[in-house]
């Protein structure tokens, strides 16, 4: 239904409902008041009547009384008078038939003359007259209604003609750019608010066109900017094959020389080892050649002595004491010597072989500080070992040589640069099946910037002062790869570092 349409409705509707409405109120009004009006003088008519006819009745001159009964009979209101005497001599009627008996009133009047009841008057009063007058009126006020709603649709109509016209350009002009048409002139014809709107509307499509335009232009330089992104992703794609191909080749030459330098770490410490072994093993040789050439001194001299018959029992008891305490220096000497070459042995074979074994870690821990003493021995640094004697594990020796001697040397060569008297704790406790290894020294300690990266491979603060970056790496490795462990480190600067290494293969302990 068209915007016009609803509007005439609308206001046709109203506007009936309104005037019938009131019509209604009004005629409603009017019956109320007219038969309030109509029981007043029905009221009045009846003692009027009672008083009229009573002297004809009681003089019995019916001729008068018909009489006095036509001149009330000749009220519109009254529809019948009948009078019907007590002793049945007379019963007169008169009825206006043509007026229905529908919507009446009847009263009975009794007639007394002189305290005698002469008879009964029966009047039927008729409505009838205040129902023709709502019926004129409703008539009337139809045909003005009807005459209201035709002159207000006619006003209605030119009215709306002005108002929706145009709308429905409006709408045919919106139905066009919807279409993609935006070059229709348009045309003002107004000064009013349409006229306003129509401005408005002229303004909003000039927007959307210039919109448009710029949608327009943006879409093909983003088109063009795709092709060329496109050329270049292509070109990109190309680049990053043959760059990852390069990286690949530079990753495998990385990974082998990472692991060569792991090995030369592994041999450089081993190396450390041999050297530490042949310098500590040079003093009990030395002082086993020493005594050797003092015994062969002694015996040149006792064979001398012996060819010139020149021994006596005192000398050959010096010589024998002599030759007993010689004996003894090489002996002691050799022991040591023997002892020194099995640990560099043990441990020497450990680093070199994957082979797990069962071992007490008070005494392989011992071995280790004997094979890195030399590197100690010039400094005042104090390692105490705080270990049972029995606490037996089975795992990968040379993995925790090689774990302790990086440890060591980490310590000597950067937890004690500048300190001369530094000490390091081992710690050695054990859990259920899991030995508990703390390594603490009282050096530098570690800022709070590096401890997150002493376990990246290179990582050095002695970069060119010696330091490969790989010793702590290969502690990590060990622990979490070779002996399936875990590994913490703890430091402030100042105060210190400790390593936490838990280890399982404990098989026997003494707590």
């Amino acid at each position: 239904m068209k915007l016009k349409t609803k509007i005439i409705y609308s206001v046709v509707f109203t506007t009936i409902f309104t005037l019938f409405g009131r019509e209604a109120w009004v005629l409603y009004n009017y019956k109320i008041t007219a038969e309030k009006e109509l029981l007043d003088k029905i009221e009045k008519t009846d003692k009027m009547i009672v008083g009229a006819v009573s002297n004809p009745i009681y003089n019995l001159d019916y001729e008068l009384l018909n009489e006095t009964l036509e001149l009330f009979f000749y009220d519109p209101d009254i529809k019948s008078i009948r009078f019907v005497e007590n002793q049945g001599i007379t019963d007169t009627i008169l009825d206006k038939n043509y007026i229905s008996d529908i919507d009446t009133i009847t009263k009975e009047l009794k007639v007394i003359y002189r305290d005698v009841e002469l008879g009964t008057i029966i009047v039927v009063y008729t409505k009838n007259t205040i129902s023709e007058q709502i019926k004129t009126s409703f008539k009337e006020g139809a045909i003005t209604v009807t005459i209201v709603i035709f002159l207000l649709v006619a006003i209605l109509a030119s009215l709306l003609y002005q108002i929706v016209k145009p709308i429905n350009d409006l709408i045919k002009i919106s139905v066009d750019i919807s279409k993609g048409d935006l070059n229709e002139d348009i045309k003002i014809k107004t000064n009013d608010e349409f006229g306003i709107l129509t401005a408005n509307f002229i303004k909003m499509r000039d927007s959307i066109k210039s919109q448009i335009e710029q949608i327009q232009s943006e879409n093909l330089q983003r088109r063009e900017a795709e092709s060329r992104l496109l050329e270049l992703n292509n070109s990109l794609e190309i680049k990053v094959k043959d760059r990852t191909i390069e990286l690949e080749t530079a990753f495998d030459d990385l990974k082998s020389a990472q692991k060569q330098l792991i090995e030369s770490e592994k041999m450089s410490s081993l190396g450390m080892l041999v050297a530490g072994v042949a310098h500590e093993i040079n003093t009990p040789i030395g002082i086993g050649v020493t005594a050797a050439s003092h015994l062969k001194d002694e015996i040149d001299r006792f064979r001398k002595s012996f060819n010139e018959n020149k021994i006596t029992k005192s000398y050959l008891d010096n010589y024998l004491t002599t030759s007993e305490e010689i004996a003894e220096i090489i002996l002691s000497n050799m022991n040591k010597g023997r002892a020194l070459i099995q640990s560099f042995k043990n441990i020497a074979v450990d680093q070199s072989s994957e082979i797990k074994r069962q071992f007490k870690i008070r005494e392989y821990i011992d071995e280790i500080l004997l094979s890195t003493r030399s590197k100690f021995k010039r400094t005042k640094h104090k390692i105490n070992i705080y270990c049972e004697n029995e606490l037996t594990i089975e795992s990968y020796p040379g993995a925790i040589s090689q774990i302790f001697t990086n440890l060591l040397m980490n310590s000597l060569i950067h937890g004690f640069d500048g300190i001369d008297e530094g000490i390091i704790d081992i710690i050695v406790t054990s859990t259920k099946s899991v030995a508990i290894i703390k390594y603490k020294d009282n050096g530098l300690g570690i800022s709070k910037l590096d401890i997150d990266k002493i376990f990246n491979p290179f990582f050095t603060t002695k970069r060119g002062l010696g330091g490969s970056g790989l010793g702590l790496s290969i502690v990590y490795n060990l622990v979490t790869t070779t002996l399936e462990g875990e590994i913490i480190c703890e430091s402030e600067i100042g105060l210190g570092t400790t390593f936490t290494i838990s280890v399982p293969g404990i098989i026997q302990s003494t707590s």
